[in-house]
Parts: structure tokens; C-alpha cells; sequence
């Protein structure tokens, strides 16, 4: 006598199985003690919720690809920002969306050399940050005295100059690449150096050329300062976690898929599980 009572979906997909390998519909309801009609209703049953599973494969599957796709976005950004030193941090001024893929590719990456090169970057962006101030208040004192004594002296091109020329000496760069520049105008003469301005209305060669004399000495004594000697070692420092930042990522995007998983990823937690825990810890 057939029997009654729910199919559990199990035994609905050994009908299919059983039913696409050749067997009958009554050999399947005989067998399962079920009427033809139940067996054909719960075929075509089983067949709707294998395709709606095979939908949520396809695009759990799509939707993991597109995620991937955004953290290595994310890893890329980083490595364009490090190229520069920003002493609010690597992620400063991230949008919302921006700084949760962040946060995302710090979850699937944890054991990453590339987070211990985000923290010494850090760091020594804000070491060049104050020690760039340290550099100007420094060349500020070495310029006081020379421009009391040339009125002809642009006090901002003479200090800039001197500035750039640390900076360029702190990155390996040659300080004395630039030349001097003599240029006429009018009655009056003016020194560049670079795209600096050095003196302004200088009446005669030899007064221009103890203008220059004197910048020469005071470049000199530039890198002899302390804060230049520390802008060096920042530098070396901050180019060496820059480096290693990019080599990472170039590795992460390469490898194109990441391990571990974030609150991002499809079928995860996500939100609400975040806002659950807030709500708990709020009471």
C-alpha cells in the first residue's frame, strides 16, 4: 500500500537520480511505496531545487570573482599610494567602501609581510614629516645671517633651495646637478638655481658671484645639520617598506586569488553580524 507523509529531499533526489539513469516512474513508486503522481510531482520538484542550487553556485561563484577583483583593486591603490610619504597613514582619507575592502584584504592576507611594511612605512612617514619641519627651521638659522648681509637675496627662493637640495641628498639624489643661472634684467642682474630665484636686482658680477659663493657654502653646511643626517635614515627606511609594499602586492595580483576569508565575502556574516556584536556590547 503506497505511503503517506512529506518527502524529504533526499529521497526526492535519488527519484531524480535514479529516474535520469533509466529507471521507470513506476518502478521508482513501486519501490518507494508512493503513488506515480506523488513520484512525477516530486521529479519535477527535485529538478526545480537543483537548478535554484546550481544559480546559487553560479553566482556565489561570480560573486567571489568580483570580490577577489576588489581586494586586489584595494592592494593596488596601496601600492600607488605608498609612493609617496603621508604622515596620516597609508589609508588616511579612504571612502567608507574603500577603507571595509582594506579591512577586508587585512583579514584575508593576516600573515602578510605587507602589514609590516604598511606599520614601518608609517612610521617613518611621520618621522620625515616632523623631521622635514626640523629641516626648515635648521636652514631657516642658516640663512639669517647672509640675508642681512645681501639685500639682493630672495629669502624664500635662497631657503627653498637649500630645502631641496637636503631632500634630494636625503632620496640619493646628486644635490649639484643643478647649475647656476645668470640672468640680465634691465640694469640689474638675477642668480637662479633651478627653478628657484636666488637674488633679485644685483647690480654688478662680482657682487653676484659672492651671492652664489655664499649659497655654495650654505648648501654645503646644509647637509652637515642634524636633521639632514635623520631625513637620510628615514628615507632609506621609508624606501625600503615602499618596496616591499609593491613587491607584495605584485605577488598578491599575481597569484589572483586570495586565502582566508573577510565579513565581505559572499555568503559570510558580514554587516549584520557586526551590528549583532554592537548591539551586545552596547548593553
Amino acid at each position: 500500500m503506497p505511503k503517506g507523509g512529506t518527502i524529504p529531499p533526499a529521497e526526492r533526489r535519488s527519484w531524480l537520480e535514479r529516474y535520469e539513469q533509466g529507471t521507470s516512474i513506476d518502478n521508482i513508486a513501486k519501490d518507494a511505496g508512493r503513488t506515480q503522481r506523488t513520484v512525477t510531482a516530486q521529479l519535477a520538484r527535485a529538478r526545480q531545487e537543483r537548478q535554484h542550487d546550481q544559480v546559487q553556485v553560479d553566482l556565489i561563484r561570480d560573486a567571489y570573482r568580483e570580490h577577489y577583483r576588489d581586494l586586489l583593486g584595494m592592494a593596488a591603490e596601496l601600492a600607488e599610494r605608498c609612493d609617496d610619504p603621508n604622515s596620516d597613514g597609508i589609508a588616511s582619507r579612504l571612502e567608507p567602501d574603500a577603507l571595509m575592502l582594506y579591512e577586508g584584504l587585512r583579514s584575508h592576507v593576516t600573515s602578510s609581510r605587507l602589514w609590516g611594511g604598511v606599520k614601518v612605512w608609517e612610521e617613518s612617514s611621520k618621522g620625515l614629516a616632523a623631521e622635514w619641519e626640523q629641516a626648515r627651521a635648521d636652514v631657516a638659522k642658516l640663512i639669517k645671517q647672509p640675508i642681512a648681509s645681501f639685500p639682493e637675496i630672495l629669502e624664500d627662493g635662497f631657503a627653498e633651495s637649500l630645502r631641496d637640495a637636503v631632500m634630494m641628498a636625503a632620496q640619493g639624489r646628486d644635490p649639484w646637478m643643478l647649475e647656476y643661472q645668470r640672468d640680465s634684467s634691465g640694469d640689474s642682474m638675477q642668480l637662479r638655481r633651478g627653478n628657484f630665484i636666488l637674488a633679485d636686482g644685483v647690480q654688478t658680477d662680482d657682487r653676484l658671484g659672492e651671492i652664489e659663493q655664499k649659497h655654495r657654502e650654505l648648501l654645503q653646511d646644509s647637509f652637515n645639520v642634524e636633521s639632514a643626517s635623520q631625513l637620510r635614515s628615514l628615507w632609506a627606511r621609508w624606501s625600503e617598506a615602499r618596496d616591499l609594499i609593491q613587491e607584495d602586492v605584485r605577488m598578491l595580483r599575481l597569484r589572483r586569488i586570495l586565502t582566508g576569508q573577510c565579513s565581505l565575502c559572499p555568503g559570510g556574516e558580514g554587516s549584520g553580524a557586526r551590528r549583532r556584536r554592537r548591539r551586545r556590547g552596547d548593553g
